[in-house]
């Protein structure tokens, strides 16, 4: 009976060994589950880290490819400004020219043609005969001005002046927006991406990095880090004559997109009767060059002399046999080389030469050199030098600010450069946070909290991406790209520890802290393997 009676109680027995034995079968099953968790969290906070640095990246090389677009559309807007301000120039030195040799006509006429005989016929007589010729000899001074005057009419150089002002004043405000506004653009974009990629908080290396940043807040920082520009100097203006001069290197360059063979740019591309270049075309198609050697020619000729009364007497003339020396608003500067000529000079009985001679030190030629010629030079090698901004030798147009890269010397900018051979203004390094998942937000939770107690830390990581341009460090070659690299901005512990500490938000204060305490460098070269 007893017997029977503990057979009954054995029934069961098994299951609850059964239940008792899964407990702890169930935890170890609900912990793998969840240190799978904290590793699939792992992972994802490195892919956050690494997509928030393409991210960055991506947008600094657009803005430098946007800086190297502007720099080739500087380029041929000074072109136009040099063209513009050129023919200005040349219309005007034309215009006053002919102003004073039409002053130097009337005069002399008004000193010849004046009435000396004692008779009134013998003086009307003179005079029929003085005053044509005087019109004569100024008629190509007023025709001058005229030619002048029409070609202000139907090309208005102040409007290419004006245009190219416009223009330039537009991408100096926009670049200058550019990298004014880069970092705190990079932290709105950097929460945006935060908030897709499911992280708790982010954080880019050195913040804002340039004063040229604005609004920009370098402690406790989410702001991205500053384009790696700085305003250029006499070597930037040097660089931007060559590119106006001789756009492509041979590398592929914004040029090449622009329609421009290698080793021209906008100032000498063309140069063939069938093509000319900017300045030949100027030259031709307003006929400018034609106008000044009319003009020059008429008055270097013997059509120029002016006739004398028969009571001036013969005289030493010294400006009217220098056939190559001219007088008008040069004479002064010239007169120690008059005295050069005096075995040269011989008496005039009848005529005198039109010392003004045009008023032009050199002679006008129509395709050649000519005044036009003359200023186009004079002003692009103001833009050369830097003096663009000197009154009449420089431009209407004020060059914008030219930008120069950080850390890329001359060399550089002709090398192809790799992410690694890059300066660390161009390493972009991000970290992103992820908090651990709470017990009731993990698998099992309340087995889950028997089996985890405490907090788990929270899982951070960091990337790095390198910005560079395979056809040159340049602003001039619209390439710019981004590449992941290996976080080299990590290698100095000790200071990376420093800096997120001084500069990110409190939620890296435990990473910062746990970097601060690495002793050993070369321990830390081992673990540190991104």
């Amino acid at each position: 009976m007893i017997r029977s009676w503990l057979n009954k109680r054995r029934r069961g027995a098994m299951a609850m060994v059964a239940v008792v034995g899964m407990m702890p079968v169930t935890s170890m099953f609900a912990a793998n589950i969840n240190t799978s968790q904290i590793i699939e969290d792992r992972r994802h906070v490195q892919d956050a880290a690494d997509a928030l640095a393409k991210t960055h990246g991506v947008w600094t090389a657009r803005a430098l490819n946007v800086i190297s677009m502007n720099n080739v559309t500087t380029a041929q807007l000074l072109t136009v400004a040099v063209g513009s301000d050129a023919l200005d120039a040349t219309l005007v030195e034309l215009i006053i020219n002919a102003g004073l040799q039409e002053a130097e006509i009337l005069a002399h006429g008004l000193r010849e043609c004046a009435p000396r005989f004692k008779f009134l016929p013998a003086d009307l007589g003179w005079a029929a005969i003085c005053v044509p010729q005087h019109a004569a000899v100024a008629l190509p001074a007023v025709n001058a001005q005229l030619k002048a005057d029409e070609i202000y009419r139907r090309f208005d150089p102040l409007h290419g002046s004006r245009v190219a002002t416009k223009a330039l004043a537009a991408i100096e405000g926009m670049n200058r927006a550019l990298i004014a506004r880069h970092p705190r653009a990079m932290r709105e974009i950097g929460a945006d991406y935060a908030k897709f990629l499911g992280i708790d908080d982010y954080h880019f290396a050195d913040p804002c990095g340039s004063p040229l940043a604005r609004n920009c807040q370098r402690t406790n920082s989410r702001d991205g880090m500053a384009l790696p520009l700085e305003p250029g100097g006499m070597i930037e203006n040097m660089e931007m004559c060559a590119a106006m001069r001789r756009g492509n290197t041979g590398l592929q360059t914004t040029f090449d997109a622009r329609g421009f063979k290698t080793f021209q740019g906008p100032i000498s591309y063309g140069g063939s009767a069938q093509n000319r270049n900017v300045k030949d075309h100027i030259n031709e198609v307003t006929k400018i060059g034609l106008t000044l050697q009319d003009y020059d020619r008429f008055y270097r000729s013997g059509l120029a002399h002016m006739v004398r009364h028969p009571l001036s007497g013969p005289r030493f003339t010294p400006a009217g046999n220098i056939q190559t020396i001219p007088r008008g608003r040069y004479t002064l500067p010239l007169f120690p080389l008059y005295a050069l000529q005096v075995t040269r000079m011989v008496p005039l009985l009848f005529f005198d030469r039109n010392v003004a001679q045009g008023a032009f030190l050199d002679r006008q030629t129509r395709n050649g050199h000519n005044a036009f010629k003359r200023w186009f030079e004079i002003k692009f090698g103001a833009v050369c030098g830097g003096f663009a901004d000197v009154p009449i030798i420089g431009l209407a147009a004020k060059v914008p600010t030219l930008w120069k890269l950080t850390g890329v010397s001359i060399v550089d900018r002709a090398l192809n450069r790799t992410p690694e051979q890059m300066d660390e203004a161009f390493h972009i390094l991000a970290f992103a946070l992820k908090k651990p998942a709470k017990p009731r937000d993990m698998v099992i939770p309340y087995l889950t909290a028997q089996v985890t107690p405490g907090d788990i830390a929270d899982q951070t990581a960091y990337g790095q991406v390198g910005v560079f341009n395979p056809d040159g460090a340049t602003l001039y070659a619209q390439s710019w790209r981004a590449r992941l690299m290996a976080a080299t901005r990590m290698d100095d512990v000790s200071d990376a520890a420093s800096n997120l500490n001084r500069e990110s938000t409190a939620s890296f204060d435990d990473l910062a802290n746990m970097l601060g305490g690495v002793s050993d460098q070369s321990t830390w070269g081992r673990v540190h393997a991104h």
